[in-house]
């Protein structure tokens, strides 16, 4: 097979795993959103983009393998894959869409693969679960609330070097200059001066 089409197993009810051909280079936009039953999905090599929306609302998907050579994953792709509980994002990794992972509500660690330069806007929104991030020294944009409604999260870090991001100790990211704060993790308890 050599090409699925938009939609292609969109609203499937059954119990499904999915292995997918390497001779498909590409999950088409909404490929399997909705597919209620749909519990592990493994990419292989060969594939270099998600779809977007491609495993939408796959409220069952527990698991999923990313293959090094994804370069890019698109507008909501997983969103609301409520059983959803780690992703291991590959080195090759480059853009992430809007809302990509928003409501994962499983998901607790995040860290963001050396390579990444664009997250977009609200990609890991409401993943109340989530409570620590790491954001590579590649990372260039990061779109506006990013990790809005992730009521749990008390760690954010910048890995050093990052030419437009800096964190301190208590997890806030600021501008490389510090002019601008641009994330307050939602968990942070205390006294914050601004």
């Amino acid at each position: 097979m050599v090409a699925l089409a938009d939609g292609a197993f969109r609203d499937c009810l059954w119990p499904l795993s999915v292995t997918l051909s390497a001779t498909l280079g590409r999950v088409s936009d909404h490929a399997f959103d909705g597919c209620l039953g749909l519990t592990a999905v493994e990419i292989p090599v060969g594939i270099t983009v998600i779809g977007d929306y491609a495993f939408a609302d796959c409220v069952s998907l527990k698991r999923v393998q990313l293959p090094v050579g994804l370069t890019a994953i698109g507008n909501g792709a997983f969103s609301d894959c409520v059983a959803l509980t780690d992703v291991a994002l590959p080195s090759s990794l480059r853009s992430l869409g809007e809302f990509v992972f928003a409501r994962c509500i499983r998901l607790t660690v995040l860290k963001l693969p050396e390579g990444l330069g664009t997250v977009g806007n609200y990609a890991f929104s409401d993943c109340i679960g989530l409570k620590k991030v790491t954001v590579p020294k590649s990372a260039s944009t990061i779109g506006t609330g990013v990790f809005d409604g992730c009521i749990v999260l008390t760690a954010m870090s910048v890995v050093g070097g990052n030419e437009r991001y800096v964190s301190d100790s208590r997890g806030l990211v600021y501008s490389k200059d510090c002019s601008v704060l641009i994330f307050c993790p939602r968990g942070l308890r205390g006294m914050l001066v601004v």
